[in-house]
């Protein structure tokens, strides 16, 4: 076997020590590398906490600033709706108050309004009065005039004849239907005036009676012996006037009566023919001899 060079020996000591020293030193620079990265791990653990931490205080915080302004938003919105109810309580004492002052005003108008209404009620009252006579007259007039037309209608039926009457003694006839029939015109016209005028008084009555009913309910409680005592002024005139309505009505039903009792008359006369018209008369002597001396 050759022996080794002791060159190469000691080259290959050389190596073997390098080797070992580099190793060492490789080993340490790994433990630095190791304490250095077990170092950042922790700082950056730590890190990742302090972050975690902060997050949550962060969270916490807004958490608790949501509830706080929660909290005060809720109570803004209760002072406001408290603050709404007020405004509304204070419009609804106003709008009391004025219709306390409109009730007082109305108490002292009622009784100058219903006065009023009387005094008119009675004007009305006298029209009518003079109307319903008018009507009375006018059917006693028509009744007596239309017994004298049946009795000759009569008479003419017993005969089985046609009911002849000559040009004289239906002029009059025809000029009593003319003035009647004038007559129903003018009474239509006072009547219906008569009829428009108590219908307007109880209209306006009814109206104050709908406007007091309408004040009353804003508080029953508070204007209702106010309502009561309005009205129980003008319940005298309400009465009055109703009644004066209801006899103008029964006028108007006298007065179709007697407009019906008329249009008979009227018939009646237009059945009525002349005697010239059914037998002319012959003409005399001296008419024919003009006619003979006009034709030669």
């Amino acid at each position: 076997m050759p022996v080794a060079s002791p060159f190469l020996d000691d080259r290959l000591d050389t190596w073997c020590t390098q080797t070992r020293q580099t190793r060492r030193e490789c080993e340490a620079k790994t433990d630095e590398f190791l304490y250095a990265r077990q170092d950042l791990q922790d700082a950056r653990t730590r890190l990742q906490q302090q972050r975690h931490s902060r997050l949550e205080t962060i969270a916490s915080t807004q958490a608790t600033l949501d509830s706080r302004w929660s909290e005060r938003l809720r109570r803004i919105d209760e002072w406001r709706s408290h603050m709404d109810g007020l405004i509304e309580s204070g419009e609804h004492v106003k709008q009391l108050g004025k219709t306390l002052n409109w009730f007082e005003r109305a108490a002292q108008t009622a009784l100058p309004f219903n006065q009023r209404l009387y005094d008119i009620g009675m004007r009305l009252e006298s029209r009518r009065n003079m109307l319903h006579d008018a009507l009375k007259t006018w059917q006693e007039r028509l009744g007596e005039r239309t017994a004298a037309l049946r009795a000759i209608e009569d008479k003419t039926a017993e005969r089985a004849g046609a009911l002849l009457m000559s040009r004289a003694r239906k002029q009059p006839e025809e000029l009593f239907v003319h003035q009647e029939t004038l007559t129903e015109h003018q009474l239509e016209s006072e009547l219906q005036a008569l009829r428009q005028a108590a219908t307007h008084l109880v209209g306006r009555l009814y109206k104050a009676t709908i406007t007091l009913e309408k004040r009353s309910q804003e508080s029953p409680v508070l204007f209702e012996i106010f309502r009561r005592q309005i009205e129980q002024d003008l319940q005298k005139t309400y009465d009055f006037l109703f009644s004066l309505r209801q006899r103008i009505l029964n006028d108007v039903l006298l007065f179709e009566g007697n407009r019906r009792n008329l249009r008979g008359m009227r018939e009646c006369v237009d059945r009525i023919q002349c005697v010239e018209d059914v037998y002319p008369a012959e003409p005399s002597r001296w008419r024919r001899w003009m006619k003979r001396l006009t034709t030669a």
